[in-house]
């Protein structure tokens, strides 16, 4: 199987989504705030503030599918 690095995916309104083969990270590159999550959605780290979760968690859901059609994409062309 190819190893799938980290790659800056996406960014829209101010939140920048990457990915790796097990995990999805979200950034505010303004203030630095970083949540990784497991491909479950759990999370692995976290450093927003916790009212900003709700946010950030549905950001991920919306996002996910998106990922994995990046991660087959690169399997692909590895």
């Amino acid at each position: 199987m190819a190893r799938i690095g980290m790659n800056n995916l996406l960014e829209a309104n101010g939140l920048r989504l990457g990915y790796t083969a097990r995990t999805v990270t979200v950034t505010e590159p303004a203030t630095g705030f970083k949540i990784v999550f497991n491909n479950d959605g759990t999370v692995r780290s976290n450093t927003f503030p916790s009212e900003s979760l709700p946010l950030v968690e549905g950001y991920f859901k919306r996002s996910y599918p998106f990922v994995e059609d990046a991660r087959e994409v690169d399997r692909e062309y590895a």
